[in-house]
């Protein structure tokens, strides 16, 4: 056989390979920036990054080149979408009663407040309400005889035997860390029923490893809808493209009236390039021709 008969179907396979990977990971990037948002949203950074709201106004700053405003941009938000998802999320409102013995008991609520499992809750209910799916891992510590949940918004659910309804595993984020060469890392835990792990991401090399101690696949899945078609529903992005708009809108307004509103300094005749470098406070000087 020729060379080239061997080289090129293994270039081939290669290429391949790699730009399935490409996609996969653009795809993937693509998914966690979305769910990204909806959590930004909801705790009221809607204006915090270039991508949610400044891509909609020319905020140029440097001097050669033009902008929308002649001063400083104030972008505005209305937080209305952590509002709206608290009013859907009605589960924890209330309290429940519970009873022992016949007879109410506050016992059992005060063990939930130690623990952080009521407001760990209330936040599974709301995050259920914004993501459309959420998954909630329960730890148990005992040595200290306590429980610790986890709402991480971003996960990935893994299944085995094509049934995408039922997850046998999860992994998810779970921050920096230093891997076995002592290097900072982020690093990804796993859980199945029986065994748990640390992979660091992108490599996913084993941080550390062992058996599950729960004795149970301890991780529940709450779902906006209930699942028909797959694992995933519906998030409430429709909420985050609604509560967008309105922060448009309230910049353009409040940046008119500022323009109208307040002196602005003009100058006739002069190169606008030059005009541009002039800056009295947070206000730019306007060129006119």
């Amino acid at each position: 056989m020729a060379y080239h008969d061997i080289l090129i179907p293994n270039l081939g396979a290669q290429a391949v390979e790699q730009a399935l990977v490409q996609v996969m990971d653009k795809n993937e990037d693509q998914f966690r920036s979305n769910r990204e948002q909806l959590v930004d949203f909801y705790y009221g950074q809607g204006t915090d990054k270039d991508e949610y709201l400044k891509e909609y106004f020319n905020t140029e700053t440097d001097s050669t080149k033009d902008a929308d405003y002649p001063h400083n941009l104030i972008l505005s938000q209305a937080n209305i979408t952590a509002k709206i998802i608290d009013k859907k999320a009605k589960n924890y409102i209330t309290q429940p009663v519970r009873m022992i013995d016949g007879e109410a008991s506050e016992n059992y609520n005060q063990i939930l407040l130690d623990a952080g499992i009521k407001s760990s809750s209330k936040q599974m209910d709301r995050f259920t309400w914004l993501l459309g799916d959420q998954c909630t891992i329960i730890i148990a510590d005992e040595r200290r005889e306590t429980l610790r949940i986890e709402n991480p918004p971003y996960f990935r659910p893994i299944f085995e035997n094509g049934r995408n309804l039922d997850p046998v595993g999860v992994i998810y984020p779970v921050g920096m860390m230093k891997n076995k060469k002592g290097e900072m890392v982020e690093a990804w835990q796993y859980w199945d029923e029986e065994s748990s792990a640390l992979f660091e991401h992108g490599t996913w090399n084993i941080i550390s490893e062992g058996e599950n101690p729960h004795g149970c696949f301890n991780v529940l899945f709450s779902h906006r809808t209930k699942p028909s078609r797959g694992f995933w529903t519906q998030d409430a992005q429709d909420l985050i493209d609604g509560n967008r708009d309105i922060n448009i809108a309230l910049t353009s307004i409040n940046n008119a009236m500022r323009i109208q509103g307040f002196p602005n300094l003009v100058f006739l005749g002069v190169d606008p390039k030059e005009v541009q470098k002039i800056k009295i406070r947070w206000d730019k000087a306007i060129g006119a021709t």
